[in-house]
């Protein structure tokens, strides 16, 4: 079953129930988007590739969907997490293998959304997409991004794209901040819609805009270039 077909099950599933399904599809350069059903999400990696039985098992897990309509064993939805105000949005991963040997990622912080791969490295690559769309539909959400637990050598750190990271840097400060959207394109010399724009994941911002912002914010850019993993 690929991405679309899983979509298509889903809508099914949730007539019966009187729940509304919908998909926000990534408008950044990656291909993961995130799929509602209800109050529950979770993500759908490109709906033309084949979802592993790892992959969609966490995804109906995500979705509550199963016999009993709970989480299963050793899952729960992320309730009561702790903001992020750090200065790094990079987060741990867990990597497991599935009986078909794929490989599928989940990011612990988060508590939703998988994807998978075919062999480690291409998980790990298919990863940093999923962490873009977490981090995005968390925006979206108007929801505080979950502080980061640390990494291990059995949890690899992924490193999201820099433009969903500085989006990211700007969200969270000016949550921190308490000021309004208003305000702060008055403090900028800035129509409102330009900040709405710079606070949207989705929407395209230079980084010098972005950067400019922080600082109105008592913020600033830093970058640290690292050895590839």
């Amino acid at each position: 079953m690929n991405g679309r077909q899983f979509i298509a099950r889903v809508r099914k599933w949730a007539r019966g129930r009187n729940l509304v399904v919908r998909f926000v599809a990534s408008q950044g350069p990656g291909s993961h988007g995130t799929l509602y059903a209800g109050d529950r999400k979770t993500t759908v990696k490109d709906r033309k590739k084949d979802i592993g039985k790892g992959l969609l098992t966490k995804m109906l897990d995500d979705l509550g969907i199963n016999g009993n309509d709970i989480w299963s064993a050793g899952r729960r939805p992320p309730s009561e997490r702790t903001e992020l105000m750090s200065e790094t949005y990079d987060y741990p991963a867990e990597v497991t293998r599935d009986e078909d040997g794929r490989f599928v990622v989940v990011f612990p912080d988060f508590g939703w959304g998988a994807t998978d791969g075919a062999t480690r490295d291409e998980a790990l690559d298919e990863a940093r997409d999923l962490l873009r769309e977490l981090i995005a539909a968390t925006m979206r959400e108007g929801k505080g991004l979950p502080e980061p637990s640390r990494a291990t050598t059995r949890r690899p750190l992924v490193v999201p794209p820099v433009t969903i990271a500085l989006k990211a840097a700007l969200y969270a400060t000016f949550r921190e901040a308490g000021v309004s959207q208003r305000r702060l394109a008055r403090d900028l010399d800035l129509a409102e819609s330009e900040v709405r724009r710079m606070l949207n994941p989705d929407h395209a911002t230079k980084s010098a805009a972005i950067d400019r912002a922080l600082r109105r914010l008592g913020k600033r850019v830093s970058v640290t270039v690292g050895e590839a993993a």
